[in-house]
């Protein structure tokens, strides 16, 4: 991705994710590459930092767990997520689900209780939702992180080994 920035004030607005991200593509950079959806979500251009080269994903709310992006994990290792939203009209939901196969294969071990973000408080101003975490459970290989929200735009998502932080 490459930045967009004022020459004057040499201000950077798009944001380069961790290189420890386990998420591709989270922050939405110009597709919804490398997530999977399955119902109405959309790429949208909006992004959550005025990238023009960026945008976010938007879901209405009519299906669950889309979209979806499976990575590798350690059992026992604990994992921060966040992400930035924006609008909505009662929050939403980071969802996982723990696989014994690689690629999210073979029989899910265990579904995470569901960590749940709050509601923007208005529709025109992106929040950060960080200090989440997760420890998948003995014999975990993979997992796959799915987003369940109601009129959202969504954007730097990130499953991260070491730091808060996209």
């Amino acid at each position: 991705m490459r930045p967009s920035c004022d020459t004057s004030s040499h201000r950077c607005v798009c944001k380069k994710p961790s290189p420890e991200n386990l998420l591709k593509n989270g922050g939405f950079d110009g597709s919804l590459a490398n997530w999977t959806q399955a119902f109405v979500t959309r790429y949208d251009p909006l992004d959550s930092d005025g990238c023009a080269e960026s945008g976010s994903v938007y879901s209405d709310g009519s299906g669950e767990n889309d979209p979806v992006q499976c990575f590798p994990v350690t059992a026992g290792k604990t994992y921060y997520v966040g992400l930035r939203s924006r609008a909505g009209i009662a929050g939403g939901q980071i969802r996982f689900h723990f696989w014994g196969g690689i690629n999210c294969t073979g029989s899910i071990i265990n579904t995470a209780v569901p960590i749940d973000f709050g509601t923007p408080s208005d529709n025109t101003t992106w929040v950060s939702y960080d200090g989440y975490s997760f420890t998948p459970p003995a014999g975990t290989v993979s997992a796959d992180l799915s987003i369940y929200a109601w009129n959202q735009w969504l954007d730097q998502i990130y499953v991260n080994p070491t730091t808060q932080r996209f």
